[in-house]
């Protein structure tokens, strides 16, 4: 047995309890995850109004990212004990997510915890940040070295773009925050930004 939040869908919405529920034995190719983090996105909260359609099938475990170690697997490619992450592949929408103590998961969805990093590190970063580094390598291979170059940041102070801003001002763009929120400029100048625009529209 193992603790999890479980989301299911009622007449009038959804309602969220912790549970416990039954431990399932591993297919071939799958390992457990003891979870050590998991991340609360903006994705995590859609998941919880049953009228966004986020959630596909019911009852699920939200959770669409997190972090931790292998402890019993059935795929070659990882022991017991590695450092693992998951990010997207449908986790707390489509298969039960890392709301729970731990979590099967196929191998071919696990990510390697870069040795400079802790499990924690892991989920700070997150599905926003993953998602703000291809957005910047994406940059890189179209604009090459990034240092000095002028770059517009759209978003505000959602976790995509705050990470885009420390990713960017880390590899030395003049980088420039676009905000409907003007009286919150502080936030992404102390993150690096070059300088805040305001629009409204």
């Amino acid at each position: 047995m193992k603790r999890a939040l479980i989301l299911e869908k009622m007449e009038d919405g959804s309602v969220l309890n912790y549970q416990n529920i039954d431990l399932l034995n591993l297919s071939d190719g799958e390992v457990r995850i003891k979870v050590s983090y998991t991340g609360i996105n903006y994705k995590d909260r859609l998941s919880v109004d049953a009228s966004s359609k986020v959630v596909r099938k019911y009852p699920m475990v939200p959770g669409i990212d997190f972090s931790g170690i292998v402890v019993d697997s059935k795929a070659p490619d990882y022991s017991v004990g590695d450092q693992v992450l998951v990010t997207g592949y449908g986790y707390g929408t489509d298969h039960p997510g890392g709301y729970q103590e731990s979590v099967a998961v196929k191998q071919e969805h696990l990510i390697r915890l870069p040795e400079e990093m802790t499990l924690k590190d892991g989920m700070i970063y997150g599905t926003a940040g993953f998602t703000a580094a291809l957005s910047v390598d994406a940059m890189e291979k179209v604009l090459g070295n990034l240092d000095g170059k002028k770059i517009l940041v759209t978003g505000g102070r959602g976790g995509v773009s705050s990470h885009g801003v420390l990713i960017l001002h880390k590899l030395g763009a003049k980088v420039s925050v676009a905000t409907r929120s003007f009286e919150h400029k502080e936030y992404p100048e102390s993150l690096g930004a070059h300088e805040v625009l305001f629009f409204d529209g």
